[in-house]
């Protein structure tokens, strides 16, 4: 260890140089993949329940009692649905709410089969 009988520093450097420090590597996150027919499958009863929310809605004559759809109230729909078939799981639950949180978003900016309405709060 050390450095050379002749003070240079390794690699040719200066005496007393500091070798640069390496670029840190970013950790990534693990990706959530599901299959297509499982995303195809979810944003289908997400569109469903949200159709059905809002022709409820619109027969309702005006009620105000701000039972409109929300990206919130839609997930927690679909994950207390997951939770009666699936069972209930802590863990899995978390990464079902991951997973809906996502494709409510693609269903939103990317295929944009839904539509902000109202305020966005």
């Amino acid at each position: 260890g050390g450095t050379p009988a002749d003070g240079t520093s390794p690699a040719g450097a200066p005496p007393g140089a500091t070798p640069a420090p390496r670029p840190r590597k970013k950790k990534r996150k693990n990706p959530l993949q599901i299959t297509f027919e499982r995303y195809q499958a979810t944003a289908q009863a997400l569109v469903v329940r949200l159709q059905a929310l809002e022709e409820a809605a619109a027969g309702a004559d005006g009620d105000d009692d701000d039972g409109s759809p929300t990206w919130r109230r839609a997930v927690d729909w679909y994950l207390e649905r997951c939770a009666a078939e699936e069972g209930d799981d802590a863990a899995g639950e978390d990464r079902r709410r991951r997973v809906t949180n996502l494709i409510v978003r693609r269903l939103l900016e990317k295929d944009r089969v839904l539509v902000y309405v109202g305020s966005t709060e």
